[in-house]
């Protein structure tokens, strides 16, 4: 999804992913470790990463074509083993979506939050059991912090301006990136997630304040 130009009354703010990914320092310590271990074992972490990535990528693919009743990608320039993985997962999310009778309202809606001054896109807001919420879909082999605190985030614009119709559940189904097994996992609330967001938003104000000293 190409990057979002996020304004209030024509002046440019930051989006959410912006915010984190510029202020988060402990959502680069995994990464950094796994590129760490990838060389202590003699391997490339950019090819392990782009060869790891292909059977979770194409699961991926799969679930958010069918989340957002789009055509289903072209399976056959894919390895039949990559595929056969894929499908495994895409069969264990259709019995996920199955149980909570998931039902698509909105996708890549792009949202303001002009009491803090910061954009997000919530990718999908769907139905699950009759109650609105946040569907994110991630490729990982792990869930991160950094992915509840822009559940958090995204939710908070969403109820700032859909007050009548606030986001009840956060859902993030997790697709292993190398097997492409699939996992659910489920939020209510997010106790201390939007506040640690406030906090990254101000450091990335007060980042260009200091930056105008130099």
């Amino acid at each position: 999804m190409p990057t979002q130009d996020y304004r209030i009354d024509g002046e440019k703010i930051p989006g959410n992913t912006t915010i984190i990914s510029g202020s988060l320092g402990w959502n680069k310590q995994q990464l950094m470790y796994w590129a760490w271990k990838q060389g202590c074992e003699g391997k490339n972490f950019r090819e392990t990463r782009d060869d790891a990535a292909t059977a979770g990528t194409l699961c991926h693919l799969l679930i958010e074509a069918d989340i957002k009743n789009l055509p289903m990608p072209d399976m056959s320039k894919y390895p039949q083993a990559i595929v056969d993985k894929a499908e495994a997962g895409m069969v264990n999310y259709l019995e996920w979506k199955l149980g909570i009778r998931l039902e698509l309202k909105n996708m890549e809606v792009p949202l303001i939050s002009h009491k803090h001054r910061y954009g997000t896109t919530v990718d999908v807001v769907a139905s699950a059991n009759g109650k609105t919420c946040i569907v994110e879909v991630k490729s990982s082999n792990d869930v991160y912090t950094d992915y509840l605190i822009q559940l958090a985030a995204q939710k908070a614009a969403w109820d700032e301006n859909y007050p009548d119709d606030p986001i009840r559940g956060m859902h993030i189904l997790k697709v292993h990136k190398e097997n492409a097994s699939f996992a659910h996992y489920y939020f209510g609330e997010l106790p201390g997630c939007f506040e640690a967001f406030l906090d990254l938003r101000d450091l990335h104000d007060r980042k260009k304040q200091l930056e105008k000293l130099l």
